[in-house]
């Protein structure tokens, strides 16, 4: 895999130079304590959540047909490309190269912020049910995260509308690796499909191309869900569908542009479902200590902050895991389900450990991150019970992730592997 410039730290600012995700971490690093040593443990009430969730969810799982994983392999591959290189021409003004890693990512393509050393520790009581791949009682792994803006172009202030999401890779560093991820919202996935999702990105390209002048935003998202997205859909699940489904997803679309707020008070979800031991479920992270609300404003105000924040004290998020239940409370068939019936329980603690970074050691480990490609089909084994991805969002994943990671010059063995820890 090739390297990649670390991000100005404003418009037309210049890079750093090119950084290697396997540096030798700098010799003048400081060791890194954590505050938390021992996992959460698991109250009677959240023993009682889990013996809800069920194991008989593989006739409620779809599946994609032969024939829509051949479009998959063949028109979504080409439109996902399609939009990479108009976001690519919309964020520079040029025309970008395939396969060239000038090209960003389908969505979340700004890096906001990376840690190479935070620490997942998970409950020492974890029940044997829901034992796989890295989730083991009293597990200790070092974490890789990316927090990233949500929309499809680099060149966006951080105090723009977006949806703020975390890439997580977790890791042993004996071989194994684990990617999650997670953005802000809700519990469930803002469209029905994953193929709805591809149209989604279609929509916001074709926004962001707009350029609208100040006061008429509102305006330019109705035309492009008009023109864009309630059309496509339309081809693909009917006019009465299509309709429901943009409609849902201007108001998902509006509840997640909040005011920017610091990136340790969000909640994120996993949104799509995976198989852990023997049940299926969803994930989050929640803050411990959330802060009074941040104001962000700025091109890279969210960095800023957050560097300042690990400065003086750690950043900590609870692991939870929502599990499935039955067919009908917690369907498998439209990812839009919140599944609301079924609890969340802390089976695991995420920290970020209080760290002085210097601006050069941000750019850098920010550079390595957004040289990585994260999919949830980088799993720490194949056993099925190690976190295998389950669902039509994520098999629409398994294929455009890889397809979009190669049309950015990423994707190779090096982009799945833990970069070492500072």
């Amino acid at each position: 895999m090739g390297t990649v410039n670390a991000l100005p730290a404003s418009p037309g600012a210049t890079t750093t130079p090119a950084t290697s995700p396997f540096r030798a971490p700098p010799v003048s690093s400081p060791p890194v304590t954590y505050s938390v040593n021992e996992a959460p443990t698991l109250t009677g009430t959240d023993r009682r959540i889990i013996e809800s969730w069920s194991s008989d969810w593989d006739s409620a799982t779809p599946k994609l047909s032969p024939a829509d994983k051949q479009r998959l392999q063949t028109e979504f591959i080409a439109r996902l490309q399609a939009t990479q290189l108009t976001n690519y021409r919309t964020d520079t003004g040029k025309t970008g190269t395939p396969g060239s890693p000038e090209l960003r990512r389908g969505e979340h393509a700004k890096g906001l912020f990376a840690v190479l050393n935070g620490r997942v520790r998970v409950t020492p009581d974890l029940p044997p049910e829901l034992e796989g791949g890295p989730f083991a009682p009293e597990a200790s792994l070092r974490a890789v995260v990316r927090f990233s803006h949500g929309p499809p172009v680099h060149a966006i202030s951080d105090e723009e509308p977006s949806h703020p999401g975390i890439s997580l890779r977790l890791t042993d560093d004996k071989g194994h690796t684990q990617d999650l991820i997670f953005s802000t919202g809700t519990a469930g996935f803002s469209l029905k499909d994953g193929v709805s999702g591809v149209v989604a990105l279609e929509t916001q390209a074709a926004r962001r191309q707009m350029k609208p002048p100040h006061g008429l935003e509102r305006a330019a998202d109705a035309w492009a869900l008009a023109t864009t997205m309630l059309p496509q859909l339309a081809r693909e699940h009917g006019w009465v569908s299509a309709a429901q489904e943009t409609i849902q997803f201007a108001r998902d679309m509006k509840a997640v542009t909040h005011d920017a707020d610091s990136l340790a008070n969000l909640t994120y979800f996993g949104k799509a479902p995976l198989q852990l031991g023997e049940k299926v479920v969803r994930f989050r992270l929640v803050p411990v200590e959330p802060r009074p609300h941040v104001s962000i404003s700025g091109f890279d105000d969210y960095r800023s902050e957050f560097k300042g924040l690990l400065a003086k004290q750690p950043v900590r998020f609870l692991l939870q895991a929502q599990g499935f239940q039955n067919a009908q409370r917690t369907t498998m068939k439209d990812a839009r389900d919140n599944w609301e019936g079924s609890s969340f329980v802390t089976i695991a603690e995420l920290e970020l450990p209080q760290q002085a970074l210097t601006d050069a050691a941000v750019l850098a480990d920010l550079a390595t991150v957004n040289a990585l490609a994260f999919t949830p089909t980088n799993r720490w084994s194949q056993d099925p019970r190690a976190l295998k991805p389950l669902g039509l969002v994520n098999e629409t994943r398994e294929v455009l992730y890889a397809a979009s990671a190669k049309f950015r010059a990423s994707g190779g063995d090096a982009s799945h592997q833990a970069p070492r820890d500072r």
